[in-house]
């Protein structure tokens, strides 16, 4: 059997998906090949709508997916993933439970094709401050965080409210 590990729980690993699931529907059928996704975050987070969940018109769970829905054909793990070793084409992972901590435990898939779709990351421990003061977007919780910080402002006479800058677009 063929293993295919994707690696995040992105537009990446969508694409990727949908792509194999086409091309290898046989395949997959006759359990030739296997689709592994391996993501710290189960939901996929639909980005688009992220103006809409900051203002309050739209609920953050609604912008989001279960990979187990999105990848039905998959076996989808939360994991972090620790090490991959290209020579010996194994990928390391660390089990997450529902809180987001792990276990502890680690385990090692062999792979006979990898990829890597865990997305861009914000600079932020480049700029001053932004790493203790600043909120990202891209990664796992990083809009549900901003966004109940948000709210929260809301929450505050406007007098007392602290100033916010949004940087880029």
């Amino acid at each position: 059997m063929n293993r295919v590990v994707l690696v995040g729980g992105g537009y990446v690993t969508l694409h990727a998906y949908a792509g194999l699931v086409r091309g290898l529907r046989g395949r997959i059928r006759r359990s030739d090949v296997e689709i592994v996704v391996l993501t710290a975050d189960l939901s996929h987070s639909f980005h688009g709508f992220t103006g809409e969940v900051l203002a309050g018109i739209l609920p953050f769970d609604r912008t989001r997916t279960p990979l187990r829905e999105a990848c039905p054909k998959a076996r989808v793990v939360h994991a972090v993933v620790t090490e991959v070793d290209p020579q010996r084409r194994t990928v390391t992972y660390r089990a997450v439970d529902g809180d987001g901590d792990g276990d502890g435990s680690t385990s090692t898939l062999v792979w006979d094709h990898l990829v890597i779709g865990t997305g861009g990351r914000e600079p932020a421990a480049l700029v001053p401050g932004l790493a203790d003061h600043g909120f990202t977007l891209r990664g796992p919780g990083d809009i549900e965080r901003l966004a109940t910080r948000v709210a929260d402002l809301r929450a505050i006479s406007a007098q007392d409210r602290p100033d916010a800058v949004v940087a880029g677009g």
